[in-house]
C-alpha cells in the first residue's frame, strides 16, 4: 500500500470532523434519554390523574347509593347494601374494588383472584387514621405492569 492511499487520523481538518461527529453523537443520545425519561415521567402523571379521577367517581357511587339508601345506614347491613352494586360499579369504572370492615378485613371484592391484602397491613391501617387515605404504586417485575392501590374510608355510616 502506498503511503497515498491511506487515510491520515492526525490531521487537523479529520480530528476536527472525528471530534464533531462524536460531540453530535453523544448529544443525541442524551437528548433521547432525557425525553424518554421525561414521556415516562408525563405518563405515569397521567395514569395516575386517570386512575384518581377514576377513584373519586367510585366513592361518589358508594356515596350515592348509601345516601339514597331508603333505611338507615349502618356497620352491620353496609355488606347487604354494596353487595349488589359493587360489581356494576366496578364494571362501570373498570376497577377492581375490595371493600375491607373497620378491622381491615375483606368485606366484598370484585377481584376474581385473591386480593393482594385479605388483610390490611398495620401501615396501610395506621397511614388511614391519620389522614383516612392511603396510596400505593408497586411495579410488578413478573408481569411487567405497575399496581396502583388506594385505600380511603367509607364515611357518614353510623
Amino acid at each position: 500500500m502506498s503511503s497515498r492511499n491511506r487515510i491520515n487520523f492526525t490531521s487537523i481538518p479529520i480530528k476536527i470532523t472525528l471530534y464533531m461527529i462524536a460531540v453530535l453523537l453523544t448529544t443525541a443520545i442524551l437528548m433521547l434519554i432525557i425525553t424518554n425519561r421525561h414521556f415516562n415521567e408525563q405518563t405515569g402523571r397521567y395514569h395516575e390523574d386517570i386512575l384518581k379521577r377514576k377513584e373519586n367517581a367510585v366513592l361518589a357511587s358508594i356515596d350515592y347509593l348509601l345516601d339514597t339508601y331508603p333505611g338507615k345506614v349502618t356497620k352491620d347491613n353496609v355488606y347487604q347494601i354494596l353487595e349488589g352494586k359493587i360489581l356494576e360499579i366496578s364494571d362501570i369504572n373498570k376497577l377492581n374494588i375490595i371493600i375491607y370492615d373497620l378491622r381491615g378485613n375483606v368485606m366484598l371484592s370484585t377481584q376474581i383472584e385473591e386480593p393482594r391484602h385479605p388483610v390490611l397491613p398495620q401501615n396501610i391501617l395506621d397511614s388511614l387514621a391519620k389522614n383516612e387515605y392511603y396510596n400505593e404504586t408497586l411495579d410488578s417485575k413478573d408481569e411487567n405492569r405497575s399496581y396502583y392501590a388506594s385505600y380511603n374510608y367509607i364515611k357518614d355510616v353510623s
